[in-house]
Order: C-alpha cells, then sequence, then structure tokens
C-alpha cells in the first residue's frame, strides 16, 4: 500500500512534474517557485474543488485525484508566474541588439489555456461520477 499523500510531498512532487530544478533552469537562477508558492497554489486548487459543485471539504490527503490536483496545482502556479512575467516583461534595443526579458509570459498564457480546460473537463467528470456514487 502506498504512503499517505503529504503536502510536503506533494509540493515536491508538483517540482518534480514541472521540472523545477536549479541543474535545469537555463534562464532563471535556482528554483522559478519557491516551495511556498507551490504550497500556496495547492491551497488554491483544493479550495477550486472544494468550491465547485456540489461543494465538498476534502484536503491534500482525501483529495480524489491526484492527477487533477497536480494540474489544478500547476494552473495556479503558472497563474502566479505568468503574472511576474508580464509584470516584468520589457524590451531594449542598443542599435542592432535587441532584447525582450521576460518575453515566454505568453506562452504561460497558452500553457495555462491548455491544462485549465482539460482539467476542467476532469473535475466535471469526477464530480458528476463522485455524486452518482454518492446516491444523488
Amino acid at each position: 500500500m502506498s504512503q499517505p499523500l503529504t503536502r510536503e510531498a506533494f509540493v515536491q512532487e508538483v517540482r518534480g512534474y514541472i521540472r523545477d530544478f536549479p541543474e535545469l533552469n537555463r534562464l532563471v537562477t535556482g528554483e522559478e517557485s519557491s516551495n511556498r508558492m507551490i504550497d500556496y497554489s495547492l491551497e488554491l486548487a483544493i479550495d477550486e474543488w472544494n468550491t465547485t459543485p456540489p461543494l465538498s471539504s476534502v484536503t491534500v490527503e482525501t483529495f480524489p485525484s491526484r492527477g487533477i490536483l497536480l494540474h489544478l496545482t500547476i494552473v495556479h502556479l503558472l497563474h502566479s508566474v505568468g503574472i511576474l512575467r508580464s509584470r516584468n516583461r520589457f524590451d531594449y534595443t542598443d542599435g542592432r541588439f535587441s532584447v525582450q526579458a521576460e518575453a515566454q509570459d505568453e506562452r504561460y498564457v497558452r500553457w495555462i489555456s491548455l491544462l485549465r480546460s482539460q482539467v476542467s473537463l476532469r473535475i466535471d467528470r469526477l464530480k458528476v461520477a463522485l455524486n452518482i456514487a454518492s446516491g444523488w
């Protein structure tokens, strides 16, 4: 039997899934997202699940789908990173040399949109299935 899921373990699982490690981040020094920000995104994901009808009160330990929780957490994390990148975006030109700092914000928007559309459908289907299984 597998170990119960803890917040700390799940934060590391999210980091592993998005491959946010210093040795893999070529343009970011260290990790792009702190454990605290991943944990906060996890809290937002759980809140979104619990406030999507039918209402529930699950925790990370009792969440009915690890995959949905992972993707919801990443959607909220990418929202935060995307907002930061958009806020810090600027173009610099010096003669024929041009730099676009934080020019990846559109890519974050595309990832958020893709993940959001996939996870929203999965949430709806699972909520319906759980409702049926509960006899509602």
